[in-house]
């Protein structure tokens, strides 16, 4: 069997289906104040780009994320232009 993370509230407590689990983090936002539009791939969009700030090695993001391709797990990782700024500095201008 394959364990769910997002059942439904009623019997047969069913696996929740993509629509279905992006309203519930919608709603989750909503109570929490925040002002934007939070959906499950912004998620994972904030996950990869704030474990990437931290240093994490992309190889573990990917694996952890379950990217193939590190490609992929690259276009996740966004970088703000001051992040890349400050690397540049660090270990080029140094």
């Amino acid at each position: 069997m394959d364990d769910a993370l997002f059942v439904s509230q009623k019997k047969p407590f069913g696996r929740l289906g993509n629509r279905a689990v992006e309203k519930e983090i919608g709603k989750i936002a909503v109570q929490a104040g925040f002002d934007k539009v939070v959906f499950p791939h912004l998620l994972r969009h904030t996950f990869a780009t704030l474990g990437h700030k931290a240093g994490m090695p992309l190889n573990v993001l990917q694996e952890l994320m379950g990217h193939s391709n590190p490609g992929t797990t690259q276009i996740y990782a966004a970088l703000d232009n001051e992040s890349v700024k400050a690397e540049y500095r660090k270990r080029i201008i140094q």
